[in-house]
């Protein structure tokens, strides 16, 4: 049975086929890890590598299942060779492409890290625009 997959963006992708739990070895640590398997005649293993690589998109994802939305995976990022493509037998028996994605949780450094890293970049953001509000005004000043 087919389920959505959303993204902490609001973005969704349809036809999953698989969300599997499992264990992956990465950066020399076993960790939890998510599988999921999606139709390639659905999309391209490049899509689905640029959707899954992207953290704002990865940081929360859902699943849905009809009505039914599950909790929260929250903090697992992409494995190195992490998205492949593979033939599978589907509930029928039939083989069918799919693109699969290994998803390792992360640990909690890197989850701080990566909250460290938007809190820096959000903070170099607004000091550049209270910097080039500055600007303007000493211009505007200049002017008179």
């Amino acid at each position: 049975m087919s389920q959505t997959i959303k993204f902490a963006d609001n973005t969704t992708l349809a036809n999953l086929q698989v969300c599997n739990d499992t264990t992956v070895y990465a950066d020399g640590l076993s960790r939890s890890a998510k599988e999921f398997q999606i139709l390639a005649s659905d999309t391209t293993v490049e899509a689905i590598n640029t959707l899954f690589s992207n953290k704002v998109k990865t940081v929360a994802m859902y699943i849905i299942d009809g009505t039914t939305t599950s909790t929260a995976i929250n903090n697992y990022t992409i494995i190195a060779n992490g998205v492949s493509l593979k033939t599978v037998k589907n509930d029928s028996g039939v083989d069918e492409q799919r693109i699969i994605i290994t998803m390792a949780k992360e640990t909690d450094e890197e989850v701080e890290n990566n909250e460290q890293e938007i809190d820096i970049k959000t903070l170099l953001m607004n000091t550049e625009m209270d910097f080039s509000l500055l600007k303007q005004k000493v211009a505007a000043l200049e002017a008179k």
